[in-house]
This record gives structure tokens, C-alpha cells and sequence, in this order.
């Protein structure tokens, strides 16, 4: 099962993750980085639907991709701040950085680049399935 979330479903694609059997990979598309950005922004664009009260409390949004056990495959394909603008490859290490480290043994690849997404998602899905994605 890949569970693959485009937008504003990211969050909760990200709770959904950790119940879904048989789980082989994740693959965020424009999705918002951290919520924690979010709370600190003076103004955002952030969809109500993604507004989780108090969650930060307890974690944000790259804590739920690092939670997931070792077997998963994760890919985020152009992650957005939020202003909903592309983050750039220093901007988006930065958000998943300590959620890697503290998390180790996650596979993970973050994919930027604006025309090729696409392109690189399914590059992606398909070196996974030969068995081919690398810790």
C-alpha cells in the first residue's frame, strides 16, 4: 500500500499512516513542512482543515513522518512553507532534519524541483517496488 497525499491532505494522510497494513510507502506532494512554521508566521494559507488545536504540544508534522516503522519508504516532493510557497532544499532539510536523526532508520527522499515532480515521484515508486530504495 503507497498512501500518496497532494496538498492540504497531508496531515492527515500523515495520522493515517501508522494504522494502514501493510504500508510500503508515503509521498507528500506541496504539502505544508511544519505546522510549527505556521504558528510562528504572522500570516499564513493554511487550510482550515488542516489546523490542528494544541498539537504542538506534543509533535509537528515531520515527527509523524519519522514515527513510522523502518519498512516504510517516505518521499516529499516539493514541500511548501506556510505562505504555500516552494521551500528550498536548505529550507526543507532543515524541516525533517532532526525528525531523521531522532528517527533512525527511516528511508527517505526529499524531491525538489518544479517541472519534474512527477517525473521523480514515479522514478521513486518504481525503484521501491524492484527493492531498490536505499537506507
Amino acid at each position: 500500500v503507497v498512501l500518496l497525499a497532494r496538498g492540504s491532505s497531508s496531515a492527515a494522510v500523515l495520522h493515517a499512516a501508522p494504522h494502514v497494513p501493510h504500508l510500503a510507502a508515503v509521498v507528500l506532494l506541496h504539502a505544508v513542512a511544519e505546522l510549527a512554521e505556521v504558528a510562528r508566521a504572522r500570516k499564513h494559507r493554511l487550510p482550515w482543515q488542516m489546523q490542528i488545536h494544541g498539537v504542538l504540544r506534543h509533535y509537528d508534522l515531520p515527527d509523524l513522518l519519522a514515527a513510522l516503522p523502518a519498512s516504510v519508504s517516505v518521499a516529499v516532493a516539493s514541500p511548501l512553507s506556510a505562505k504555500r510557497r516552494r521551500l528550498s532544499w536548505r529550507q526543507a532539510w532543515r524541516s525533517y532534519r532532526l525528525a531523521a536523526r531522532r528517527f533512525q532508520g527511516m528511508r527517505m527522499r526529499i524531491l525538489m524541483g518544479q517541472d519534474e515532480v512527477t517525473f521523480q515521484i514515479a522514478r521513486f515508486l518504481t525503484v521501491l517496488f524492484r527493492g531498490g530504495v536505499r537506507r
